[in-house]
């Protein structure tokens, strides 16, 4: 196909250009003034169109259904449930979970052309994947395996059901993968040495504990990041924070640690700042003030993050359409 004689702005920044886009099995094979159009291309006349890079959306839910709750068995101690019904599923995917819905179409139609999809799970819900926003009958899938999605979301009824006890979890899930790592090798290198139990918890934290996969812990308030740092500190996993809401506070410790950020794509509400009365009296007026200041707070976090140097991008998890 040969989109001829476009508006294209080819980048943040970039003034738009007349000029024509040339794309092959799928793929933009060419922008510019002086492409060559093969023969068999398909002209598409673009004289009225404007056309921009696609937006990316980190850490989506969009297109994810939630997987169906395994049964407890007739001797279920809450105390100590099986990983898989106290939510660690590290194994999943979630291409396994994902299909292309009305979400998916409202974000294509919004310019999203990419997505990082994340599992719907409890504290470990599994691994996430990057797909675009193609065609539903193709795979659409680019990459496998982005990130480990984790979460300070407690069992219900159960252990670990609280934030303290799924740190200690973490830490758990973590410790025992590195430990079966450990006599994997040994048993592959010392005769004798007794075969470790492989299990599928393994398998899945086994490229984590290696630092190949990032944890992408979910932590929208600053105590949940001070969490997520803390363990990263103590196990060593590489970390990405995301649905960040309320975080200025905790920039510095942020920028020691050296994470990546993601945080909603989402503005606070207005709403008060827009009922304010111009004859208010001088006690409402003082309350108008905090509002705005608490609002205005909101919105330079962002800035905040950039001026510090954390590397940080959007997500709309959580955000309404």
């Amino acid at each position: 196909y040969a989109i001829t004689n476009a508006t294209v702005f080819p980048g943040p920044g970039k003034a738009g250009v007349k000029s024509t886009i040339l794309i092959q099995n799928g793929v933009i094979a060419g922008i510019g003034t002086n492409l060559r159009i093969p023969k068999e291309a398909k002209l598409i006349a673009g004289d009225s169109l404007f056309i921009y890079p696609g937006f990316i959306d980190g850490a989506s839910t969009a297109g994810i259904t939630k997987p169906k709750d395994p049964e407890r068995p007739e001797n279920f101690v809450s105390s100590n449930p099986s990983n898989e019904i106290a939510g660690i599923t590290p194994w999943r995917s979630a291409v396994d979970q994902y299909a292309m819905d009305s979400k998916v179409e409202e974000l294509r139609k919004s310019g999203f052309t990419i997505l990082q999809i994340v599992p719907e799970g409890g504290m470990i819900a599994g691994k996430a994947a990057i797909v675009v926003l193609g065609h539903e009958t193709s795979s659409n899938l680019i990459k496998k395996n982005t990130a480990l999605a984790a979460s300070f979301r407690g069992s219900r009824g159960m252990y670990p059901g609280t934030a303290a006890g799924v740190m200690a979890k973490f830490r758990d899930v973590y410790k025992n993968a590195e430990l079966t790592k450990i006599n994997s090798d040994k048993y592959s290198a010392v005769p004798g040495v007794k075969r470790p139990a492989i299990d599928d918890t393994f398998l899945g934290m086994k490229d984590v504990i290696s630092k190949s996969t990032p944890v992408m812990f979910s932590a929208s308030s600053e105590l949940e990041i001070r969490r997520a740092l803390k363990l990263q500190n103590e196990l060593g996993f590489n970390l990405i924070l995301t649905d960040l809401e309320n975080y200025e506070g905790v920039i510095p410790e942020m920028k020691a640690s050296g994470v990546n950020v993601l945080i909603k794509a989402e503005v606070p509400e207005d709403k008060a700042i827009k009922a304010q009365k111009e004859d208010a009296s001088e006690d409402v007026k003082v309350q108008y003030a905090r509002v705005r200041e608490s609002f205005d707070k909101a919105i330079a976090q962002a800035g905040k993050l950039e001026a510090a140097g954390i590397p940080f991008s959007f997500t709309t998890i959580g955000v309404k359409t």
